[in-house]
């Protein structure tokens, strides 16, 4: 479990550093919510080239996690440092100026994302529930899409599913977009549960998808309200 979440850690971070390479004014937050989409997009595709050669095992992981961590060459230059140490300045600022002297927009800030926070987790929480009789599911929609998603998991981290074949339809290729699955795979591969495997990437890229539409509102609309 412990490498699952370094390894979520360095793609986040990694995904956070390559934006300042097109976005010069984004604060730290919004960095960090584009980062996790970019990072978990960059972890299942440069993974996948990797263990397509090598099989999906404990060093197409390292390789994966050594190629994601990169992007943190882009420190050695001065600007691109400085810029971080700023964003991250500004970002402890306007932590403390909203615990001490909280304004309207601070309120509604904290409020807005603590009920996404708190929403996403209930509910990706009950996503898969292991029981020592079965495998459950809390979310009504997960009765039909769960097991199809366990076993494209599971083909991946145990079965070695490369070329991918459909884990249903043997001989036939796999068409169905999987690099999620294979995400929640080297999670699985990593030392996390199944349960968890899913809970790690559906949470953060849940919570970090509203933050990006956040953005993007507030870039395109130019209102606090509207976005």
């Amino acid at each position: 479990m412990i490498t699952a979440l370094a390894l979520t850690f360095i793609a986040i971070a990694s995904g956070a550093l390559l934006t300042y390479t097109y976005e010069e004014d984004a604060p730290l937050a919004s960095r960090l919510c584009a980062g996790a989409c970019i990072g978990f997009a960059a972890m299942g595709l440069v993974g996948f080239i990797f263990a397509s050669f090598l099989g999906l095992n404990t060093t197409t992981i390292a390789l994966t996690a050594l190629a994601l961590a990169m992007p943190f060459l882009l420190l050695t230059n001065t600007h691109r440092r400085g810029r971080l140490n700023a964003d991250v300045d500004a970002a402890t600022r306007a932590i403390s100026r909203a615990t001490t002297r909280p304004d309207r927009w601070a309120f509604i800030y904290f409020l807005f994302y603590a009920v996404v926070a708190i929403s996403m987790w209930l509910s990706f929480s009950r996503a898969l529930l292991e029981k020592p009789d079965g495998i459950y599911t809390g979310v009504l929609n997960n009765y039909g899409d769960l097991p199809f998603h366990i076993s494209v998991i599971t083909r991946f981290a145990f079965r070695q599913n490369f070329p991918p074949e459909d884990p249903t339809l043997a001989g036939v290729r796999f068409t169905y977009p999987f690099l999620t699955d294979f995400i929640s795979a080297m999670f699985v591969r990593a030392g996390a549960s199944l349960r968890n495997s899913l809970f790690i990437e559906n949470y953060i890229i849940g919570v970090a998808l509203v933050g990006v539409l956040h953005r993007f509102g507030q870039q395109l609309l130019r209102n606090r309200t509207a976005a």
